[in-house]
């Protein structure tokens, strides 16, 4: 076996079985090393995990620079990880990376999949439901140490097998997703994704809360105008078994819209509840009227010709 970790990418590359041929030649002090692998593919692993298999490759480097590479590969139960936001599990095939030696800007096509993975990030309810800001500064790219590689066109399809949110508001078994067909276009440096995520099943719950919202669809769609980081959301939710403290049942609808960064909470009930209403419900157990009329004060809360329409949790 040969084991190496690529400059700037701090993952080892271990290659177990194939035949690599290399032949330099030097002419007017340049040297140029055509690279082969045909006829005995490479198997290899990283990090000692998953396997790179059929790994054909056909290049020519030319002062340590290539000049033109094609690598064709598969791959299967590959890890990919952001420590604190992603763990996911990834399977790929009929990868091919183009060098061309014309524009000389890499290409990549294929087809590749998350076997498994899990959301992790949580999120900050202190003024709106939105991802916290990372508790470490990121890892250096690697494209600052190959901005060829940054900079490459993405042209591949990637399939969502079995994908879940677990976080501070999705605790448990998380809330499940899946998505068939999602198109991988820009580079690198600036993905940008098209298609959608559909929602399957799971649930949630606000900390600080007793309801249980164990009914959960909707779609999270990407649009190749936008950053991939930011999709646009759609979920409806619901509490179908909440008791407030008077002993009466409600079920309790949340409906969420909007980007990613930018979200919009709407809670209603099917006792008529508007959302202001449901927020005080779900937070103190009761409803404003409800309070009122525990402490006997027919004028504590808000004047009943003022309608709350904000969608700020922290109200």
């Amino acid at each position: 076996p040969i084991a190496f970790i690529p400059r700037g990418v701090r993952r080892e590359l271990s290659i177990s079985r194939g035949e690599l041929d290399i032949d330099t030649s030097a002419d007017c002090n340049h040297r140029t090393s055509p690279i082969n692998v045909d006829e005995q593919p490479l198997t290899a692993s990283i990090d000692g995990e998953g396997r790179l298999e059929n790994v054909r490759i056909d290049a020519r480097f030319r002062d340590g620079t290539p000049e033109y590479a094609h690598v064709s590969l598969d791959a299967n139960a590959i890890p990919f990880r952001i420590p604190g936001a992603l763990d996911l599990i990834l399977a790929a095939k009929n990868i091919d990376l183009v060098l061309s030696p014309d524009t000389h800007v890499w290409q990549a096509t294929g087809n590749v999949a998350i076997v498994s993975g899990e959301y992790t990030r949580n999120f900050d309810l202190t003024e709106a439901l939105k991802p916290q800001p990372p508790k470490a500064a990121p890892a250096k790219p690697f494209w600052d140490e190959y901005p060829s590689i940054g900079n490459a066109d993405l042209g591949l399809t990637l399939e969502v097998r079995r994908f879940a949110v677990k976080n501070n508001v999705a605790p448990g078994d998380g809330i499940e997703l899946e998505g068939p067909h999602i198109q991988i276009s820009g580079s690198p440096r600036d993905p940008r994704l098209a298609g959608t995520i559909r929602v399957q099943r799971g649930g949630f719950k606000l900390p600080g809360t007793r309801a249980n919202f164990n009914k959960t669809t909707g779609t999270i769609d990407f649009n190749e105008n936008e950053h991939a980081s930011n999709p646009t959301v759609s979920i409806v939710s619901e509490a179908t078994d909440y008791l407030d403290l008077s002993g009466q049942q409600h079920t309790i609808t949340l409906t969420i819209t909007g980007t990613l960064e930018k979200l919009n909470l709407d809670f209603r009930t099917n006792t008529g509840l508007d959302n202001s209403q449901t927020i005080a419900l779900i937070f103190l157990g009761r409803n404003p009227e409800q309070l009122r009329r525990s402490l006997g004060d027919q004028s504590l809360g808000s004047a009943p010709t003022i309608q709350q329409t904000s969608t700020n949790p922290s109200t």
